[in-house]
């Protein structure tokens, strides 16, 4: 048994309403705030921290909202941060930001869960006010006027509309200052079916692909989650150390490992979480998560490892590992199902995820990716149910770099989340579709085969 110096902060459950400049529904804010003094012929001040808002948005009695906002910051020069605090309405239940290497003038936008390709992690809260402060040398590099996305979760778990809002605020220090970058990571798992009236426990073990040094951790889950519990085991097989454990969704604690907890190569995280689910319906991801959360340093990239398309394998990847290029064209995409598909499991009527990316044409090989290839674009629908072969799902996928595209589509429903898996539908004809900068282009695509 290892001996790790485990602290369990308990952050405040009391929602706080943030106190917004605008008042506009869905729109967005940057504040700087600035020290030293200019003067005649002086250098004006340098900021020293920059503050970000998104919303005030709407989401409806029972209801869920996931939104991206596009901020910058006000750093005039390449900057360090060293600390980051966030604030979330009620509602709120996670703000994740991410860096962008272009500007992007969006306004804010329905948007899919985890982010881009190209995306760069900065940070995850689920707590309605959190403050990360990193140790000296620890941090992170932006550049001038660095392009931000905040990406907002609300739920609405009460029977009236609710107004909900989140913010998020960097601290930068002197550059030069960080020598180590911290990074996020992701344990968890997208094989998720919890049948109506039940209950369901889901256990995974993932193995990193390079040594980590975890310095926080906390549990993610939605509102029926009843428990996550993290263990470490040493070798893959070794005796469980139990790192974390809570039983609350909303505001979940976060554990701070002092000095760091080590996981090699050869080591396993494993994460078991739980859920209760009282309503008629069965329920999967994206509606129900299972994730272990933090930080690491030092790093190169946030690394995500997940379970998901149905196999137990934990596969993991690098996050913002793929170089998309500048954006600024739209691929609007209509989505159809045959009325008859042989081989499928689970009802694709039931309103299943739909999950499309757009590849190169150049990294596609018929019906498949070439080896090794990933795709530059992703976007989901969820509860956008295709009961028939005359329903369409609709919807645009924004900031595409101009180019020629394969549009690549699924529906999950086997409940294994964002990865496909055998009985699965796809489109087993792929349009190609170019996108043109300043433009919008079309691709359609019917689902009409179940993978084996």
């Amino acid at each position: 048994m290892r001996n790790t110096a485990l602290r369990l902060l308990l952050p405040s459950l009391t929602a706080l309403s943030l106190s917004l400049s605008l008042s506009i529904t869905g729109c967005s804010s940057s504040e700087e705030t600035t020290t030293g003094s200019g003067g005649a012929g002086g250098n004006a001040p340098k900021p020293t921290e920059t503050s970000h808002d998104a919303g005030p948005f709407t989401v409806e009695p029972g209801k869920e909202l996931v939104m991206c906002t596009f901020v910058r910051g006000a750093n005039e020069a390449d900057a360090d941060v060293v600390k980051f605090e966030t604030e979330q309405s009620t509602g709120g239940h996670h703000l994740i930001v991410y860096t962008i290497d272009h500007a992007v003038d969006l306004p804010p936008t329905l948007c899919s869960q985890g982010g881009q390709p190209s995306w760069n992690q900065l940070l995850a809260s689920q707590i309605h006010t959190e403050t990360v402060e990193f140790p000296e040398g620890v941090g992170f590099h932006v550049k001038a006027h660095q392009q931000y996305v905040m990406e907002t979760h609300y739920i609405n778990t009460t029977d009236k509309p609710l107004t909900v809002n989140s913010s998020f605020k960097e601290t930068y220090a002197a550059p030069g200052s960080v020598k180590q970058r911290a990074a996020t990571y992701f344990f968890g798992t997208t094989n998720i079916d919890i049948p109506p009236n039940g209950t369901l426990s889901k256990t995974v073990s993932c193995t990193p692909p390079v040594p980590l040094s975890v310095h926080t951790m906390f549990g993610h889950e939605h509102r029926r989650g009843t428990g996550v519990t993290v263990d470490f085991l040493p070798g893959k097989t070794g005796a469980a150390e139990r790192l974390y454990e809570t039983k609350l969704w909303d505001g979940p604690p976060i554990a701070s490992f002092e000095g760091g907890h080590e996981v090699g190569m050869g080591d396993a995280v494993q994460v078991k979480c739980d859920w209760q689910n009282d309503g008629p319906t069965r329920l999967g991801y994206p509606h129900e998560m299972c994730f272990a959360i933090g930080y690491f340093w030092p790093a190169d990239a946030g690394l995500m490892c997940v379970s998901k398309g149905g196999s137990d394998e934990c596969q993991c990847n690098f996050q913002g590992a793929t170089d998309t290029g500048p954006g600024g064209a739209t691929i609007a995409v209509k989505l159809t199902r045959a009325e008859k598909i042989d081989g499928v499991k689970g009802d694709p009527a039931s309103g299943a995820p739909i999950y499309c990316s757009l590849f190169r044409a150049e990294d596609w090989d018929g019906f498949a990716p070439k080896p090794g290839k990933a795709p530059y674009y992703f976007r989901d629908q969820v509860d956008v149910p295709l009961k028939t072969s005359t329903d369409e799902a609709t919807f645009n996928i924004t900031d595409v770099t101009p180019g020629d595209y394969v549009l690549s589509c699924f529906m999950d429903t086997i409940s294994g989340g964002f990865g496909v898996g055998s009985g699965d539908i796809v489109n087993s004809l792929s349009p190609k579709v170019k996108a043109v900068a300043g433009e919008t282009r079309n691709a359609e695509a019917t689902l009409d085969f179940a993978i084996p």
